[in-house]
């Protein structure tokens, strides 16, 4: 029990830790910001790294970031089953990714009527597809605009629509927030593949250029497995449709 204790602290070293009082703590515990003490015995109640964590979480969350409790306790409860120690890891990629490409923007920021004349795609689906949150406009005094990536997916979205995938044969605007959600979920997949390797065992600087270069290869890695997909799709059905043809004749 003592090895087991040498790793552990009660209430007050914590406290003294983390620079919180008590009943702060008693509160995060309650209100499941802070994983529940360890218990020895009944009324003995330990605390040990994953707490401590926990609180400076909390704390940089709250001093740097200036959210309030209800929101830090949305984004500590819908983590994912991401660790305390994988999230600040998260944090520290914030605003860091992508900065070779945060020079200056070869299309400026336009408004929705100028995006909609330039590529052609009614005002209408713009702004579905910022409903799906598919599209980011940011505010710059009355005016809503519209930032490059944004105009480059209007401009995709314009050669699907001439391409034939028109919406009389049912190819509404909420396909892309399909495709979006199956993103989204692939990404949070490999987010908990790469952090349980990563956090702790590679400094922050190092993270970051990690992230970017793999964001890369598995953009291309994407590419080829899409095209072999379809392909084994498409050979699938075709196979099974000639084996049908042959049991009939």
């Amino acid at each position: 029990m003592k090895k087991i204790s040498d790793k552990l602290m009660r209430m007050k070293k914590l406290s003294e830790e983390a620079g919180v009082p008590k009943g702060t703590i008693t509160f995060y515990i309650k209100e499941g910001l802070v994983p529940h003490p360890i218990k020895t015995k009944r009324n003995m109640a330990y605390y040990d790294e994953k707490h401590l964590n926990a609180i400076r979480l909390i704390k940089e969350l709250q001093n740097k970031r200036f959210l309030p409790l209800s929101v830090i306790k949305q984004i500590i409860g819908g983590r994912a089953d991401l660790t305390i120690e994988e999230l600040q890891t998260v944090f520290q990629l914030d605003g860091k990714l992508f900065q070779h490409l945060k020079g200056q923007p070869r299309i400026k920021p336009v408004i929705a009527k100028k995006l909609s004349e330039w590529t052609g795609v009614p005002l209408k689906e713009i702004r579905e597809l910022e409903k799906y949150r598919i599209l980011h406009p940011f505010k710059k005094g009355n005016q809503t605009f519209y930032d490059e990536d944004d105009v480059r997916i209007i401009e995709l979205w314009a050669k699907v629509r001439a391409a034939g995938f028109t919406r009389e044969l049912g190819f509404e605007t909420s396909v892309i927030k399909i495709i979006k959600d199956n993103i989204d979920g692939l990404v949070e997949e490999e987010a908990r593949i790469v952090l349980r390797r990563i956090t702790g065992k590679v400094p922050p600087d190092k993270v970051v250029k990690m992230v970017d270069d793999g964001l890369q290869l598995g953009t291309a890695f994407m590419e080829l497995l899409v095209k072999k997909s379809v392909l084994e799709f498409a050979g699938k059905y075709a196979r099974q449709f000639q084996e049908s043809v042959k049991k009939h004749k």
